[in-house]
């Protein structure tokens, strides 16, 4: 059985090497653990090759990820929101003081950037759903064309770009 399990989708930033602790995880496409859930979930890698942005350029989103030891009882949108909060708060100081330093744009700013993506493959892998406040939908995989926001830019996420005292301190308050 995969340790790991995907949850939700960032469309909108690419992570080069994950941020999280041994409960959730953000990574990207290319960690270990996606590759171990793409080999246990193969539609897991169609459906993350089918993103896009506005002009039709392929963009690699990135991925949380949930420990098998998570309940999934327990497992809700509030505690992946609650994660994602804490990463998106994390990258966006630090690339706000980078900003500062720098004079130039240094990663992402706003908060948009870590939007939870509202397609998900469903437990029975063939489809996908979309539960938002918004709406309630299903929909077939081989018919989905992902895309990211047009009005931010994505940016690359790797351990720099977040404060990882920051990031500990919090995910330690966060358990």
């Amino acid at each position: 059985m995969n340790e790991w399990r995907p949850i939700a989708i960032l469309a909108n930033v690419q992570v080069i090497e994950a941020i999280g602790n041994d409960k959730l995880a953000v990574a990207g496409i290319s960690d270990a653990r996606i590759g171990d859930c793409i080999s246990a979930q193969p539609e897991l890698k169609d459906f993350l090759s089918r993103f896009t942005d506005a002009h039709g350029i392929v963009r690699k989103p990135s991925v949380i990820i949930a420990h098998s030891s998570i309940a999934k009882d327990d497992l809700n949108m509030d505690m992946v929101a609650g994660f994602r909060d804490v990463i998106s708060i994390c990258c966006i100081l630090e690339a706000r003081q980078k900003t500062l330093r720098y004079g130039r744009n240094a990663g992402p700013i706003y908060s948009n950037s870590f939007s939870l993506y509202p397609w998900m493959l469903s437990p029975h892998m063939n489809r996908l759903v979309a539960i938002t406040p918004a709406i309630e939908a299903i929909h077939r995989l081989d018919k989905f064309h992902g895309q990211t926001s047009p009005e931010i830019p994505i940016h690359d996420i790797n351990a720099q770009s977040s404060d990882k005292g920051l990031v500990s301190l919090l995910l330690s308050r966060w358990r």
